[in-house]
């Protein structure tokens, strides 16, 4: 499943670069100007609920009582609860849309869809030395936005990551 997520998701930059591709010609010279990415943040999905729910993932319950004080939730507006959350390096987050209108999530540039009712389970990682502000936006059909944040805090126990 995780091989799967990761071929879509190369694929998915593959495309959206080849779009971000911009030429310019005069005469014989030829330019091309691509985007430097920014992502600092990695995802990777562990559990997502739908169509592609693999038949061995927790239920709904079993997930909201596993991942208390590891939550996001969004609501009919887009708004995150919280809105803030400290976390360590590779924290899985619960990612729970409460609402009947489908929403897309951004986690630093990067994109997932989570369906009505819908939640997913995402580790959270960062390049970037730490502590690393995580910004998440929420938008829906219905043009509701929100969002929030997630400090990536410094494991204070491994000096190379004091920088």
């Amino acid at each position: 499943m995780i091989g799967v997520i990761i071929l879509v998701v190369v694929i998915a930059i593959f495309v959206w670069s080849s779009n971000q591709e911009q030429t310019a010609l005069n005469g014989e010279q030829k330019s091309i100007i691509k985007p430097i990415p920014t992502n600092h943040v990695v995802l990777k999905s562990r559990i997502t609920n739908g169509t592609n729910q693999p038949a061995s993932t927790l239920t709904y319950t079993q997930a909201t009582a596993a991942y208390v004080g590891k939550t996001v939730q969004f609501n009919d507006s887009c708004q995150a609860v919280p809105s803030g959350m400290a976390i360590k390096q590779n924290t899985k987050i619960l990612f729970d849309n409460r609402s009947k209108i489908a929403k897309t999530i951004i986690v630093d540039n990067m994109t997932f869809a989570l369906p009505a009712y819908g939640w997913t389970i995402k580790t959270i990682s960062a390049t970037q030395a730490l502590p690393y502000a995580v910004s998440i936006s929420c938008k829906s059909a219905t043009g509701a936005q929100g969002g929030g944040t997630l400090m990536l805090e410094a494991n204070i126990s491994n000096p190379a990551n004091l920088k």
